[in-house]
Parts: C-alpha cells; structure tokens; sequence
C-alpha cells in the first residue's frame, strides 16, 4: 500500500503522459474531479473512497508523480492513462490533431519504470483511457496490447492492463463513466457535461442506470509477439 493518506483507500491516479495540458484534458479533469467528490458526498459511509489525483508529465508534476508512486504496489491502486488512441495505434496523443504531442507504448512504459520509478511490484490496475484503445486493427495490436507486452518485458508481472473498446466520452455522467459508439449521444451527453447537468440529482437516471454505456474495459493478456520482442531489444541495443 501507500505510505500516505490514501493508504487505506481505492486511490485513482491520473496520468496525463504529455508535457503539455489540452483543453479536453482541463476539462475532463475538471469533470472527474466533481463526480469523484458528488461520490464521495453521496456515500459518506464508505470509508476507502478517494479523491481523484491528476498528474502530468511536466517537470513538477512529474516529480511529485514518482514521490506518489514511490511505495504503491497496490492493489486497490488504478493509474489512468488520459491520451488520445485510434484501432492498432502504437501512440496516444494529447489532442487529436496529427500535429499533437504523442507517446508511444515504448516510450510510456519506459517513462513509468526509469522516470517515475512505478514499483515492479505494483500489483494494481492501469486502464489506457483512450477511446478504442484496446482495438486492433487487422494484424496491427491494440495499443493496450502492445504497452502490455512492453510492462512484461519489463518485468512487471503483477499489475493489470486494461484498454477501452469504445468511443469515450469527454466526462462523467452521473457518478460513471460513459461509452458508446453513438456519435449523437456522444454529443449530447458531452454538451450536459459542459452545462454541468450530468452531476447531482439532475441526470436523467436511464444514463445512470443503463449498464450498456458504461465503458468496456479489456484486461489485456501479455502474450508478448516476436515482433514486439524484436523491437524492445533492439531499442535496448541502441543504447
């Protein structure tokens, strides 16, 4: 567990993985921060509920990021990773622009082990908050496939990688989290999210109710591909 505050509780760290901070990513932080609190004051019987914390890979952030994963192993830990994904994309990025900041899984996994120092034993969950990002496409993985792959050969045996199989919407309606891939409802709920009548008493309940929007997360095997291998030895190599 964590040596903090949190250590007793179901903490939820946000990584936003680019330098830079984008609008949708202001936003959406700003989202998950009040549905996370509505939660928590609708459920004050529960003690292992915590805040929401945000991160960035920006100087400061980031080293208050590696002082926060310093002794969490988990496993009520889950690290959000917030980006940008498309089918078989081996890249997030920070905007959906061609032009955006982007990260590979290489270069995530990396960033995680050898600058934010995540504990090998981390044994909880880190979900790729991306739309679609656990979808192939034809022979090409999934990026949730590929980080996978990437975290074993890092060694990191215990935790669970989770990609999104759907269209993810900017936000939270009610207290969960939505996806689908109806691009009307896509709008719709995003434009209640921006007059912030998803939060509260407000919402309309079949969205709080209907099971079939919730995001479909994949728990993604580590089955780690020759040509994966290839590529992450030959990349230690050419160090």
């Amino acid at each position: 567990m964590c040596d903090d505050s949190n250590a007793s509780k179901h903490s939820r760290i946000v990584i936003c993985p680019f330098s830079g901070q984008s609008r949708q990513w202001t936003n959406t932080r700003e989202n998950w921060r009040k549905a996370r609190r509505s939660k928590i004051d609708a459920n004050k019987d529960r003690t292992d509920l915590a805040d929401y914390e945000f991160f960035t890979f920006d100087k400061p952030s980031k080293k208050r990021l590696k002082e926060r994963l310093e002794s969490c192993i988990g496993p009520n830990e889950t690290i959000y990773i917030f980006g940008h994904c498309a089918p078989g994309s081996m890249s997030l990025s920070n905007e959906s622009s061609a032009s955006s900041e982007s990260i590979t899984a290489f270069a995530l996994a990396k960033e995680l082990k050898d600058e934010v120092l995540l504990n090998k034993n981390f044994a909880g969950k880190i979900k790729i908050y991306g739309c679609n990002s656990a979808l192939p496409s034809g022979a090409k993985k999934s990026f949730a496939h590929s980080f996978a792959c990437i975290m074993k050969l890092y060694l990191y045996h215990n935790c669970e990688i989770h990609g999104y199989a759907e269209t993810l919407v900017d936000g939270y309606v009610g207290a969960h989290k939505i996806a689908t891939s109806d691009g009307a409802l896509v709008k719709a709920l995003n434009e209640m999210i921006q007059r912030e009548e998803a939060f509260g008493a407000g919402i309309d309940s079949k969205y709080n109710e209907d099971h079939s929007l919730r995001p479909s997360k994949f728990r993604q095997k580590m089955e780690i591909s020759k040509e994966i291998a290839l590529e992450f030895y030959n990349g230690l190599k050419s160090k």
